[in-house]
């Protein structure tokens, strides 16, 4: 019995001992399993953390783009840091610059990291490492976070000197405008818009003045998306009454916008012919040069600019139209024509700065008209004196007409680059400006049986002008022709910072000053080397003999005559050409609105 019991003892103690060690081990797992459990909750805690590092330091560089990348490293580096990235206990972090462009770029990240001649980088793509012990064995563990955020800079601009055209002051403020030429600006305006205007200078100016966002006019057009806008095709009258629209809705703070819907409601009410223009695409109103169109929803156009650029869209392609002006005035001399014909539409750019590498070109461009500009001005009567072997000496009074006629190429504005800052006013905006080649000819242009200009993109001045037609005592008839007086006029290019404020007058600014003057100034020097032709013929045939002289009288009474002219041209032709958006010789940028993207990580 006493064996027995000892063996139960044992027997006890060793069931006892074996209980002990599974629960030994099991508690072992359980320690081993939570401790595992924390450590790699931990890994998942501490990858997320420098996830959450990446992702906030990328969309800080992006909202300090710059073309070298200086910019949002220094920024998404001070971001991190103050984030929780700790590069004493071994996290590193690594910024890169490119760009996102789901058009040229492969999917899923339509990233690019920039190589050279890159421009516009909008993207920015961060990697954050960081060293993670494990709490009871193993080494530490490398755990990475990658994160990609864009921000689309979008300005929107224009070439063209309207603003200018219309004098007085500018947007930023003053008394109403007191200088510029009513009747001119109504005449050209309601030419291209075929209808009679009578408004004054300070209701056009209203309308430089007044902007509405492209998202206005999407609302306006009761479409939901910036593609639908601009597949869009209105006729003029339906374009202004979208204007009206956009301008009544509008948030964009404008101080003229009252005086502005008033404007288009009394050129709605003119009745404007109903011809159809599109809002987009080829020869369209609005040149967005976007991947994802929609990010042009917050870009600003002034409506004198969507209203002029309208007009001459409508106009392109037809006969030119003849500007009504009563008493056209060039210094006491009277204009007896004023014909206008736009050769090819000009256009407001929308979108990103930067070359686009896929094609070589600018990614956003702008362009003035491609116009001719028709003047057959009425010199009056004068006296030429005519000297020869038979006529002793006579004064002859003869009328002088000389036709002028100027055709001027398509100018051109892009966008070099926008760069964002904490604040627009230090924000800015890089332009370049090229004037389109202008060609002054003294001569006849090609006219249509109607008597209307007919110009086409290749410029000719070789048909003879005849700028005297005199009957001589009524015995003889005189004619004098002249050809080959032709200036051909280019600036040069130029490029330009703006600031980033909206709606302000150093918005406006002009690559060099108008060479009008000069160039006709030019054409007068051109005259000792013209070909002259004389007819002075008696009862029809001409017998007459021109006196050897002949020809330099003439030069001499011809510059007396036109010198005078020469100044009272710029003050007609100048802001005529400046309403359409053209100039000779020159090119003034409207630098109208930047939009700094609203960061978004992408990837």
């Amino acid at each position: 019995m006493t064996t027995r019991h000892s063996g139960g003892r044992i027997r006890r103690a060793s069931r006892q001992r074996g209980a002990f060690s599974v629960m030994a081990i099991i508690a072992t797992l359980i320690a081993i399993t939570t401790l595992g459990a924390i450590g790699v909750g931990n890994l998942f805690y501490q990858r997320r953390d420098v996830q959450r590092i990446a992702d906030m330091a990328a969309l800080a560089a992006v909202q300090r783009m710059d073309d070298v990348c200086s910019q949002p490293t220094a920024t998404a580096t001070s971001n991190a840091q103050s984030n929780g990235l700790n590069a004493s206990n071994g996290d590193t972090i690594n910024i890169e610059c490119g760009r996102w462009d789901t058009s040229v770029n492969p999917a899923p990240s339509y990233y690019a990291a920039a190589t050279s001649g890159t421009t516009q980088l909008n993207a920015a793509k961060v990697v954050v490492t960081r060293q993670v012990p494990f709490f009871f064995v193993g080494p530490p563990q490398t755990i990475s976070a990658v994160s990609t955020a864009r921000s689309t800079n979008i300005d929107t601009f224009s070439v063209g000197a309207t603003l200018a055209a219309l004098g007085g002051v500018g947007c930023a403020g003053g008394s109403a405008p007191t200088s510029g030429n009513p009747g001119l600006v109504n005449g050209l305006v309601g030419a291209l818009l075929g209808a009679n205007l009578n408004l004054n200078i300070a209701s056009y100016q209203a309308l430089a003045c007044t902007n509405v966002t492209v998202g206005d006019l999407v609302v306006a057009a009761g479409v939901g998306t910036v593609d639908q806008l601009l597949a869009l095709k209105l006729t003029l009258p339906q374009l202004i009454q979208l204007m009206v629209n956009a301008a009544t809705k509008t948030t964009v703070a404008n101080a003229s916008l009252q005086a502005s819907i008033a404007t288009l409601q009394a050129i709605l009410n003119a009745n404007v012919p109903g011809t159809s223009i599109g809002l987009g695409g080829v020869g369209g109103l609005l040149n967005v040069a976007l991947a994802d169109t929609q990010a042009a929803l917050n870009a600003q156009v002034d409506l004198l600019d969507l209203l002029m650029v309208g007009a001459e869209i409508a106009a392109t392609g037809k006969p030119a139209v003849a500007v009504n002006v009563p008493s056209l005035n060039l210094g006491g001399l009277t204009g007896t024509q004023l014909q206008v014909q736009i050769i090819s539409p000009p256009s407001i750019g929308i979108g990103e700065g930067g070359i686009d590498p896929a094609t070589g070109t600018w990614r956003t461009k702008a362009s003035t008209a491609a116009v001719g500009v028709y003047l057959n001005v009425y010199l009056g009567t004068a006296q030429l004196p005519l000297l020869g072997a038979l006529l002793a000496l006579l004064n002859v009074n003869v009328d002088v007409n000389l036709p002028i006629y100027l055709q001027a190429g398509t100018g051109t504005a892009t966008l070099n680059s926008t760069q964002c800052a904490s604040t627009q006013a230090a924000s800015t905006v890089v332009i370049t400006a090229q004037p389109g080649v202008a060609n002054l000819c003294i001569g006849k242009p090609p006219l249509d049986s109607s008597g209307k200009i007919s110009l086409s993109s290749n410029y000719n001045c070789t048909s003879p002008a005849q700028i005297i037609n005199s009957n001589v005592l009524g015995l003889a008839q005189l004619t004098v022709s002249m050809s080959n007086i032709s200036v051909q006029v280019q600036g040069a290019s130029q490029s330009h910072t703006f600031s980033g404020v909206p709606g302000i007058d150093a918005n406006y600014w002009t690559v060099n000053s108008n060479a009008l003057g000069s160039a006709l100034s030019s054409a007068l020097t051109q005259l000792a080397a013209a070909n002259i032709t004389v007819n002075l013929g008696l009862f029809g045939a001409n017998v007459l003999t021109v006196p050897g002289n002949f020809v330099s009288t003439l030069l001499t009474f011809l510059t007396s005559l036109l010198g005078p002219l020469l100044s009272s041209l710029d003050a007609v032709l100048v802001p005529l050409l400046n309403l359409l958006g053209v100039q000779v010789g020159a090119a003034t940028v409207h630098q109208i609105s930047l939009n700094c993207g609203v960061a978004q990580t992408v990837y």
